[in-house]
């Protein structure tokens, strides 16, 4: 009778702990960080998933007061069990030097536990060590292996990276799975990678030469506030490389990426006010609001609504980005 008795009381505990569990876990998605941590917190002792949730809440002051240390041995204690969040988040906690004294070797240490086991974020943060040779010897066929692994739905800036690796490294150049990167990282909202599409239409690399394709990506890119396609944009209106010179344009887009502290952007900005008339001066504040109201105000995304056919060689000629004074 009391190996049943004691059974049954096994059993109501276990069911308690999944409930508490489970409303911690519930409160955590909904943000009332106070009552998760409530619920987590007599967990902790045991259950290596209210340790690693302790440890976030502790380290960030979510619920409960600041404190990394206590974070730390929250962490620790799951890591200790296995737990691959933890281990994960103990290495970009040493890489990082959060809560400890930055340690990369600690942290390549923690992220190749957390690895082993597929976890995500530590293949990426993993891979991009190898890529750039931080903490690590350089491998660039190691960080393509690692963050190969990593959904790209999950986490969609594995593909922003690979993009990079393919269109950027010798060691594995390969333009066409650079581009198919680049637009998935564009579809997930990625605008860096609207830039580089961009840049990829203006310079025929991998798919064929097309200015407006690539205005299409610039423009898009450029209404989200990007720099970058802001100044290249003001480059292709300057000179006038394959569509109509349009000083107007070119002078708005120009200030806008010198506004946003781009000093090629300003420098170019002024040689073309040089080369501007008293009364194209004087229209150019008005291009400024047409630009804004109709080309940057709610520009469609141009992801499947391109060209896009691949060349059958590879074209790097690259487009003018300096402005092209006008012959007096």
């Amino acid at each position: 009778m009391k190996k049943v008795l004691l059974f049954l009381l096994m059993t109501c505990y276990s069911g308690v702990v999944l409930a508490n569990f489970n409303d911690g876990e519930k409160a955590f998605k909904e943000q009332r960080w106070v009552v998760a941590y409530n619920e987590f917190k007599p967990l902790a002792e045991e259950d290596i998933r209210a340790q690693y949730y302790m440890g976030y809440l502790t380290l960030n002051g979510l619920g409960t007061i600041k404190n990394e240390k206590k974070a730390i041995e929250y962490f620790n204690k799951a890591s200790d069990q296995d737990s691959d969040m933890a281990q994960a988040m103990l290495g970009y906690l040493y890489a990082e030097g959060i809560g400890v004294k930055k340690n990369k070797k600690k942290s390549l240490e923690f992220y190749e536990k957390a690895a082993a086991k597929g976890n995500g974020d530590a293949l990426l943060n993993l891979g991009v060590m190898y890529y750039t040779g931080d903490g690590v010897q350089k491998d660039v066929n190691k960080a393509v292996e690692l963050l190969s692994k990593v959904s790209t739905s999950d986490k969609p800036v594995v593909a922003k990276y690979l993009g990079d690796i393919y269109l950027n490294d010798t060691a594995v150049q390969n333009p066409q799975k650079a581009f198919d990167y680049y637009t998935i990282a564009a579809k997930n909202d990625d605008i860096g990678s609207y830039h580089i599409l961009g840049h990829m239409f203006q310079n025929g690399i991998h798919v064929k030469q097309n200015m407006n394709d690539a205005i299409k990506f610039y423009t898009y890119a450029a209404s989200k506030g990007y720099t970058p396609s802001q100044y290249a944009l003001g480059a292709i209106y300057a000179n006038g490389e394959g569509v109509s010179r349009d000083v107007y344009k070119a002078h708005a887009y120009l200030t806008l990426a010198a506004a946003a502290g781009m000093k090629e952007a300003e420098k170019a900005k002024k040689q073309l006010e040089e080369d501007m008339s008293l009364s194209e001066r004087n229209k150019a504040s008005q291009a400024m609001i047409t630009v804004q109201q109709e080309d940057l105000k709610a520009p469609a995304t141009p992801i499947n609504n391109t060209t896009n056919v691949v060349s059958t060689t590879q074209n790097t000629t690259r487009i003018r980005t300096t402005i092209r004074r006008r012959r007096r």
